[in-house]
């Protein structure tokens, strides 16, 4: 919308709010206002969906700020939606009332009423912002109804596979269904998309069919853009943010009511041309002598344009389309360079050898430093992963943020070697039994009861609190807590690394002063079984306070499941959760070695230690409430979805690589597959064979017998009042 280049502007991801780096008169559509035209917006322009802040909007439009309702943001905000499979749940809804609540029907109704009422004698310029195709692409269930899921199949050539280097595998990671050749979701994601496209569509054909009724019909320039592909499939990915063609290739439809006969331009032209065009169209508002634009209108008019080079940047790697050649440079120094014409799908690298790498290189270079990206040195991934060789396979940091084999393997630094064979400076019986670690960001809800309880069952003085983004909110719900501030990682790239380890590291180190640390997410409670006592400390205190006590325990695990039909009642302010919600399912991923009494590392999520093999204590059991109620999945899953936006956003991991993007279909799944199994919490034939299938899966690492259970179980009505 300025028509200046990224890395001119300042503005190179979806973080950098763009008034923060130009002024709002450097967009070009201030010249269009300047210039006597009546300017107007409605709708998802500069970025954001909501209305822009007034001070800027002012100086841009002459009409009001326009904010339009986002349930698309949250399929489950709708009444009637349901859940039809593939990428984000694939949600559609079933009661046509609803049609009007989307945000794109909204955004279409503004652009009419323009139309329909304007009748200044001054020119009108208006944006109109839509939402569809955006994730997670709910519609009608009209336009899921226009597509039959069985005739979606892959092209024939991708059968013969994809192109891949270091870099590519680990940093713009493969879709996981695609990666493991899950047809089925693969069908239902690409008719998800289509039936997104066809959504837009029809409100684009409103907005259309107005302008055509109208007495502007005659004199309107329209321009129809988006502002990024999106890969389908090929290259095994089901994304936006790469530097290969379908995530680059963006539609550009311009329409001229006097040479309206259509045609099709090959062509590459860069988005920062469509001010000039706009511009030129005007015949009286100049092009901006500051922008790399090119007015494309003599193109649209059939005159012959010198070949240009169009770059795509994403981070510290950059790639340019010039004729039928795409070449791609990461940041780690590789290239890939692809002959379009011939592999549309970017299957076949040409290699540096090939006879037009040296001419593409040269232009890559050029290109790049005249949009102002100083192409920079070789750079590693991180700087926590050393390479020694070029070549050498870089640590995985990326999918469900679970690190390479060869990095967990090698987990131990020399120093904690040096750590777990040191004696501890203070001696078993001057130590307190037990305390409690945590790291939160945001999650009050969680953080409040998560407090209370540990407050209650070991006291303030012992529970430690990592304040993710230092957040004053977190002290004043645990005032007499250990607080401690962590500065805000938004990106997600090492997030669950680095968190984990740090955990590891502070927990070793308070084993100076306690025989037993908690570690643990906010929303997982290690509670003690009522018929013992139902305290956790003092379940400690009498159980496993000998020289001989494990180091190393996993309480096993529950996941408390909302059955809104059994457990209609919401939960009150102030009143125990098992008093309204009791079901749950035995979990092996949640029995987490979460009560360490020896120098410790943590791998992503705590699922996995270095302690060595695990005791499974009779009568302890760790709560997981991501699932625990209804309304509370929503909301924290919408939160969760903006966290994973932003990090994607900002050049970290990507939304659909983050378990929490399919929360809500996960919980659904679970729901409707439950086999329940009526009332207990024993378990002794899921406890023996977590117990028999323990392994080791990396050096002093192990893990529960892998397996998976639909079974729902109700705790005994002795635990209502534990939590």
């Amino acid at each position: 919308m300025s028509g200046i280049a990224p890395h001119q502007s300042g503005v190179v991801s979806n973080n950098d709010y763009v008034f923060n780096h130009i002024s709002p008169k450097q967009m070009w559509s201030f010249d269009l206002k300047t210039h006597g035209y009546f300017c107007s917006s409605g709708g998802k322009v500069h970025h954001y969906f909501g209305a822009m802040d007034e001070k800027y909007h002012k100086v841009l439009y002459d009409d009001a700020p326009k904010s339009f309702p986002l349930f698309d943001w949250t399929p489950t905000k709708f009444k009637s939606a349901v859940a039809l499979g593939g990428h984000r749940g694939g949600y559609a809804t079933t009661d046509p009332g609803e049609d009007s609540h989307y945000y794109d029907a909204h955004s279409a109704d503004s652009a009419i009423s323009f139309l329909n009422s304007y009748n200044d004698a001054a020119p009108f310029y208006r944006e109109v912002g839509f939402y569809s195709p955006h994730g997670p692409r709910v519609t009608p269930i009209r336009f899921k109804d226009l597509y039959n899921v069985d005739n979606f199949t892959r092209p024939a050539e991708w059968e013969q596979g994809f192109s891949t280097n270091d870099f590519t595998k680990y940093e713009l990671r493969e879709t996981p269904e695609l990666a493991k050749s899950d047809h089925s979701w693969w069908q239902h994601s690409v008719r998800n998309y289509f039936s997104a496209v066809s959504h837009v569509d029809y409100h684009i054909g409103r907005v259309w069919d107005a302008l055509q009724a109208s007495p502007h019909a005659q004199n309107t320039i329209v321009v129809i853009l988006s502002d990024h592909g999106f890969h389908l499939g090929n290259l095994n990915r089901f994304q936006k943010k790469t530097l290969w063609e379908q995530a680059a290739r963006v539609p550009l439809i311009v329409f001229d009511p006097a040479n309206p006969q259509g045609q099709e331009i090959y062509d590459p032209v860069s988005l920062i041309d469509v001010g000039p065009t706009v511009l030129d169209y005007t015949d009286s508002v100049a092009p901006r002598k500051d922008s790399l634009g090119k007015s494309l209108r003599p193109l649209i008019r059939g005159r012959p344009a010198p070949q240009r080079a169009i770059p795509t940047f994403l981070q510290d790697n950059v790639a340019i389309r010039y004729g039928k050649y795409r070449l791609i440079r990461y940041r780690d120094g590789s290239t890939q360079l692809y002959n379009l014409k011939k592999d549309y799908w970017q299957q076949k690298v040409l290699g540096i050898g090939h006879r037009g790498f040296t001419h593409m290189e040269a232009q890559l270079y050029e290109t790049s430093k005249e949009w102002g990206f100083d192409i920079p040195e070789r750079k590693l991934v991180h700087p926590l992963v050393p390479m020694a060789e070029i070549g050498k396979p870089i640590p995985n940091y990326g999918h469900k943020n679970i690190p390479h084999a060869t990095f967990m393997a090698n987990l131990n630094t020399d120093t904690e070697n040096h750590a777990m064979n040191t004696e501890p400076l203070s001696k078993h019986g001057q130590k307190q039994p037990l305390g409690v670690l945590t790291m939160v960001y945001k999650d009050y809800f969680f953080l409040e009861r998560w407090y209370k309880y540990y407050k209650d069952q070991i006291g303030a003085e012992n529970i430690y609190i990592y304040s993710h983004g230092n957040d004053p909110r977190h002290r004043e719900i645990a005032p007499f807590a250990h607080g401690m501030n962590v500065p805000r990682d938004e990106s997600f790239t090492l997030f669950e690394v680095n968190r984990w380890r740090m955990m590891g590291f502070f927990a070793s180190a308070m084993l100076e002063f306690y025989r037993y640390m908690i570690v643990s997410d906010v929303d997982e409670f290690v509670i003690a079984d009522p018929k013992t006592g139902g305290n956790v400390y003092d379940y400690i205190q009498k159980h496993y306070l000998t020289a001989q006590s494990p180091k190393n325990m996993s309480p096993l695990g529950l996941e408390i499941i909302h059955i809104p039909e059994h457990e209609p009642l919401a939960i009150e302010d102030g009143e125990s959760f098992l008093s309204r919600r009791r079901f749950f399912r035995p979990n092996r991923n949640y029995s987490k070695p979460c009560i360490v009494g020896g120098p410790v590392s943590f791998g992503p999520g705590g699922h996995r230690n270095t302690l060595g093999p695990r005791h499974m204590p009779e009568d302890l059991y760790l709560l997981h409430l991501k699932y625990f109620d209804l309304p509370t999945i929503e909301r924290r899953a919408q939160r969760q979805l903006e966290i994973l936006q932003t990090a994607e956003d900002s050049g970290g991991i990507a939304v659909n690589d983050h378990p929490w993007a399919r929360t809500l279909q996960n919980y659904h799944a679970i729901i409707q597959n439950a086999d329940f199994k009526g009332t207990d919490v024993e378990l002794k034939k899921f406890r023996d064979r977590m117990r028999t299938k323990q392994t080791e899966k990396f050096p002093r690492q192990y893990v529960w017998g892998y397996f998976k259970t639909k079974e729902i179980y109700e705790l005994p009505q002795r635990f209502s009042t534990v939590l």
